[in-house]
């Protein structure tokens, strides 16, 4: 990995916590988009470490 790689890794990491962090304290359909931008970033950063992503249903409210 170059060092640029390195460093835009870095911000791809840090924008997924912050994203989610935003959604766990947003209501409504704001929390729904942080979340959204958040699965946006994580894939940015698994395609920069050389992996790809792909989406599984998932069970909302597993409590």
């Amino acid at each position: 990995m170059t060092p640029q790689t390195i460093v835009l890794a870095g911000l791809k990491s840090h924008e997924v916590e912050k994203r989610l962090n935003v959604a766990y304290w947003s209501k409504g359909g704001d929390a729904q988009y942080h979340i959204d931008e958040a699965r946006k970033a994580f894939a940015d950063l698994a395609s920069l470490l050389g992996y790809t992503v792909s989406k599984v249903d998932q069970v909302e409210d597993a409590a």
